[in-house]
């Protein structure tokens, strides 16, 4: 009976990712100075902010830039466990995008990234998620086209997720204060 309803489970995948995407960049951009206020709860508020700019592909969120200034004054290590585990769930909305898409044939990057995926699998996206890459979410789609598991993904993402908030955030606690003076 289900059959026929499986030829559009894809399309159906891609308009609830494209809903969640929606719906997270406008609260990213209705609520941008409460976003902001996060900061004041602690790692809630870490991992509330990563989530939230995880989720909004192709918006530009101020996610890691936020939980790196907590560095200040919170454990970098702990910024890099709440925040890599926010932005593991939140990266989860391109996946689901990506898990519908069957053939995109668009950019040369797009093109890469799938490649990247389908040779490296799990360390392709462990590597890309830890470094401070803004075209992640392209990663993020092409990863769910080539149908990887969710859970490597999600295992992979939330891995380098840490990595990244932990170096950024201990970078910043390290040197911020000189920053700050700086400007």
């Amino acid at each position: 009976m289900f059959e026929k309803f499986s030829k559009y489970k894809g399309i159906a995948e891609i308009i609830f990712g494209l809903l969640l995407i929606i719906a997270f960049g406008l609260l990213l951009i209705n609520y941008r100075e409460q976003i902001q206020s996060l900061k004041e709860f602690g790692y809630l508020g870490v991992f509330i902010i990563a989530l939230v700019s995880a989720a909004t592909i192709f918006i530009p969120a101020p996610g890691l830039v936020l939980a790196a200034s907590m560095g200040l004054t919170l454990n970098p290590v702990l910024i890099g466990l709440f925040g890599g585990v926010g932005a593991a769930i939140g990266e989860m909305v391109g996946f689901v995008v990506g898990k519908g898409v069957v053939d995109i044939r668009q950019k040369e990057l797009f093109k890469n990234y799938k490649h990247l995926i389908e040779k490296y699998g799990f360390f392709a996206i462990l590597v890309l998620s830890a470094i401070p890459n803004p075209l992640f979410d392209i990663a993020s789609i092409a990863a769910g086209a080539v149908k990887m598991q969710a859970k490597r993904f999600f295992i992979a993402t939330l891995i380098g997720n840490v990595i990244k908030y932990m170096t950024i955030s201990f970078m910043f606690s390290v040197f911020g204060a000189a920053i700050v003076a700086y400007l």
